[in-house]
Order: C-alpha cells, then structure tokens, then sequence
C-alpha cells in the first residue's frame, strides 16, 4: 500500500530528525528538512495526528533555537490541529508550549491565560503535567505581580467547558490553521 509506506518513511524521518536533534554534534537543517518532509507528507496522506505531532517538534526546536516567532507559528498550528482532533492531551501540550513561547516573547498576560488553560486540562486528565505547568503558572503571576484572585478568575472561567472551549478561550476564537 502506498500510503502506509509513505506514512512509514514519514515516521522513519521523523526518528531521524529526533536523533539529530538530541546528539551533540547533530545537523539542525538536516533535521528541519526531514521534520517538514514528514509533516508534509502525512499532511498529504490526511494523518492529522502525524501533522500534529510534527509541527509540535518543529515548534520545539525553533524554541531551542530561540526563534520564539517560529516556534508560535508551529505550536499555533499544533493547537488547530489537536483541536480538530479533539485531542485534550494535546490541546493542553499545546497550549502550554505556547504559554512558554509567548512568555519569551514578552506577552505576558496571554501566556497566564494559556498555563491556566493548559493547568486546567491536564488536571481534568489526571496528568502530572499539571504540577509543572502551574509551576509556571505561579512563577510568572509572581513575576509579573498577578494576584490570587487574578489567577482564581482565570481558573473559574474555564470550569465546565470542554477542551475546544478552553482552547479557544485562552488562545482565541480563531484558531490558526495553515
């Protein structure tokens, strides 16, 4: 089957790019490349799961690299497309990569809204990523002087809504697809 080879390929240059990422002396455009070969191909092929988690890895490494803009771009997408999924986990990863993203950015205020979101659906799984984004939750209302009632509103609003509502409460209506 075609597909299933094409989608194979895809998930063998993803691993790839992974590797190169991790090792010391690895070759970042190499790793871009295979990272926006797979994506496009699942794309291609209609795996949204595969889009997904390839633009999340290209969002990551744009973020080490610190090319904050980009890695918006990718994590902006990521959170469209876990959305169309219904996804919660992801939405939340997501939304949490974007609320760190923003953070360097300089866009404070978003990204409390985005960690409230993020803390919120990942407590709703049970998921010990919620200790660690409201880690990050806590740490920047200290910083930017945010109160506990601030962070309780946030957290109020977002009781009793599903995933997509949060997602789109704490980043936008208009969920940026490409």
């Amino acid at each position: 089957d075609p597909r299933e080879a094409a989608l194979e390929r895809a998930i063998v240059g993803n691993n790839v790019a992974l590797v190169e990422l991790e090792a010391p002396d690895g070759d970042r455009e190499r790793a871009v490349a295979l990272l926006t070969e797979a994506r496009d191909v699942r794309r291609a092929h209609g795996d949204l799961r595969g889009v997904a988690a390839g633009v999340a890895n290209l969002g990551n490494l744009a973020f080490a690299q610190d090319d904050f803009a980009a890695a918006r771009n990718h994590f902006a997408e990521a959170l469209a497309v876990e959305t169309d999924l219904g996804h919660v986990f992801g939405i939340a990863r997501a939304l949490n990569n974007l609320g760190e993203t923003l953070e360097r950015l300089g866009d404070d205020a978003r990204a409390l809204r985005l960690y409230a979101g993020a803390r919120h659906l990942f407590a709703e799984l049970g998921h010990d990523y919620a200790a660690y984004t409201e880690s990050l939750l806590q740490a920047l209302a200290r910083r930017t002087g945010t109160t506990r009632e601030e962070i309780d509103g946030l957290r109020a609003a977002l009781v009793g809504h599903s995933a997509e509502e949060v997602a789109a409460a704490v980043w936008g209506k208009n969920l940026e697809r490409r």
